[in-house]
């Protein structure tokens, strides 16, 4: 495709009628300006950066996650057995149905959709809460475990949102064409610095173009962090499922 474009370009700009005035009026120029070549290169740099940071923060969400799952775990142990065996048990359902239900979505190019039960862990996340945000439960806890509770159920509900948004994270339209408005002006700018040299318009085009739309392709294919090609593992959950299953066998 970049070489089919950039030949289309070299023929239209050497036929000989065009080149003839290309050439009576830009042949031999040095300065055009080559600024739409550095803008398009820092555009594209900024756009793997934001990509670089979701990927990195939707990592340390799910390992965020997974370490209140297990502190909270651990003080459900504690806990009288009307509020923690409860709790224990919605443990290890919410982080069954994330990795079963929520974790194939986020797979998915376009993201997570766990508007649903079926394909969420929303059930057990509203019944982790109903647990703990029940005023007769927390009369049989005292203050300080009742404040720990709230928060790292809060801290869970937090980072499952964040979670979700991540895997729907995408570059945008503006950004987009953005690039595609600087690569058009910087294959001009190209065009026109060659017009007297065939084979140097040919291979410029076809070196930007082609480099240009891997870059894109690449940013592409690496938008959602759970899909990408490096996606973000499910092992921190994994683990904190495996670490709640081994506290309910000692408890008995």
């Amino acid at each position: 495709m970049s070489y089919l474009i950039a030949f289309l370009i070299a023929h239209v700009t050497f036929h000989p009628s065009l080149n003839k005035k290309l050439n009576a009026n830009f042949d031999g120029i040095v300065f055009i300006n080559h600024g739409s070549l550095i803008f398009l290169s820092l555009c594209l740099a900024f756009i793997f950066s934001d990509v670089a940071q979701v990927s990195a923060k939707a990592r340390a969400t799910v390992i965020s996650e997974a370490d209140a799952l297990r502190t909270l775990g651990r003080i459900s142990l504690s806990l009288d057995a009307r509020v923690g065996d409860p709790l224990m048990a919605t443990l290890k359902q919410y982080t069954q149905d994330v990795l079963q239900k929520e974790w194939p979505e986020m797979q998915r190019s376009s993201g997570a959709k766990v508007s649903t039960s079926e394909s969420s862990a929303l059930g057990p996340l509203t019944k982790m809460s109903d647990i703990v945000f029940n005023p007769q439960n927390q009369l049989l806890l005292s203050p300080p475990l009742t404040n720990q509770l709230i928060s790292f159920t809060n801290r869970i509900r937090e980072q499952r949102l964040l979670r979700v948004e991540f895997s729907r994270y995408h570059i945008g339209y503006p950004r987009l064409g953005l690039v595609l408005f600087l690569l058009s002006v910087s294959v001009i700018v190209l065009t026109l610095s060659a017009v007297s040299k065939r084979p140097v318009q040919i291979i410029s085009n076809f070196t930007l173009l082609l480099l240009t739309l891997i870059s894109l392709l690449v940013v592409y294919t690496q938008q959602n962090p759970f899909a990408a090609l490096d996606a973000k593992s499910p092992l921190p959950l994994e683990e904190a499922l495996q670490r709640l299953d081994l506290m309910k066998k000692v408890v008995f």
